[in-house]
């Protein structure tokens, strides 16, 4: 596992559990959560997506826990097959209001690594990235 998303800041990092460079922020404490938003499990485009949706959470959120559980809240909504997370009545309440006037866009859930098959090719086209054997190559 190369890369991560820090749930902080939006940025993608290095390691799961390793500090974020841009805000120093290590881990959520969460290992499970830590893993599904690495490259182990999507596809470091998707987590690129997943960084501005943090951005976007955490500018409008004014505290960083708050953006954060907001942050979870979107994500089991918008997409329940990654990531379900619930929260009381009264957080649900005040996380529906900071998102509602967002605009927040759809990410493409790509697969990360643990997806990979025997075939280079439909591995790395699954992933939206071209095989690096084909960068110098015009051919088909």
């Amino acid at each position: 596992m190369t890369w991560a998303l820090c749930f902080s800041c939006g940025e993608i990092k290095f390691g799961a559990i390793c500090p974020c460079p841009a805000c120093g922020i290590a881990t959520t404490g969460d290992l499970t959560l830590d893993i599904l938003f690495s490259d182990h499990y999507l596809a470091k485009p998707t987590l690129e997506q997943f960084g501005g949706i943090v951005r976007t959470i955490q500018a409008e959120a004014g505290d960083p826990q708050f953006g954060f559980y907001a942050f979870l809240y979107h994500v089991s909504r918008q997409y329940p097959d990654l990531l379900a997370y619930e929260t009381a009545p009264l957080g649900a309440q005040q996380i529906a209001a900071l998102l509602a006037p967002l605009d927040l866009p759809r990410v493409e859930l790509l697969p990360g690594l643990s997806a990979l098959t025997t075939d280079p090719e439909a591995d790395a086209a699954a992933r939206g990235i071209k095989p690096w054997w084909r960068l110098w190559n015009r051919g088909p």
